[in-house]
């Protein structure tokens, strides 16, 4: 007997494909792929920590801080809100991460523990 999974125990439903599509997609730009790795420290966030804590770890000057916050509000929060990975509550200015697709989440796992910037490859 085999102990490999039937392939109909491991296939994705349709709908569940594209949307798993859609993220790893939206994770391939590397500020996104960061803001959902910040949301793993840092429970619910308003608009101006996660910019903050963004600004930080990805070494950007403080001078360039209100352009991350008009990033973050006008492209890359829609986008994941869109694609159901986070929720953001635009009268509390709070993000909040949602539950994520199995794979997403072994992508930023990994991710997260991997030390060396593309720099040092």
């Amino acid at each position: 007997m085999s102990k490999c999974p039937r392939r109909h125990e491991t296939e994705a439903t349709e709908g569940d494909t594209t949307k798993q599509d859609i993220a790893f997609k939206l994770l391939s730009d590397h500020l996104r792929h960061q803001i959902l790795l910040s949301l793993n420290t840092h429970e619910e966030p308003t608009l101006s920590e996660l910019a903050t804590a963004l600004q930080e770890s990805e070494r950007i000057p403080e001078t360039d801080l209100e352009r991350i916050k008009i990033q973050l509000y006008h492209n890359h929060l829609p986008k994941l809100e869109d694609a159901e990975l986070i929720d953001y509550d635009s009268s509390q200015r709070t993000i909040t991460r949602r539950q994520l697709p199995a794979p997403i989440k072994k992508t930023l796992k990994i991710s997260s523990n991997c030390d060396e910037s593309p720099a040092d490859v």
